[in-house]
């Protein structure tokens, strides 16, 4: 049977983990996250060890703020560029 969330709370239980080497992505079943991490576990895609892996949804991990802040620095600018697109019209 496949877990389907039901709310927020049950969302902000699931893990989702990354590779820092090469951004692979993955999200083991609620509760086994254990059985996925074994000591000489390694990434599929690059081979990176266990501890290039963290917690996407983890908010006191400083890599998810690091991933955090481009994007709205990024948001900040395209409204930026919007407004000024509007305000100063190319003939």
């Amino acid at each position: 049977a496949k877990y389907i969330v039901q709310d927020e709370t049950e969302e902000a239980e699931l893990h989702v983990f990354a590779c820092a080497a090469c951004g692979f992505e993955m999200m083991p079943a609620k509760g086994r996250e254990g059985k996925f991490f074994p000591d000489k576990f390694k990434c599929p895609i690059c081979g990176a060890d266990k501890d290039q892996f963290w917690d996407m949804n983890d908010p006191d991990d400083p890599r998810n703020k690091e991933e955090a802040e481009p994007e709205a620095k990024e948001s900040a600018g395209k409204a930026t560029k919007g407004a000024d697109d509007k305000a100063n019209p190319k003939a």
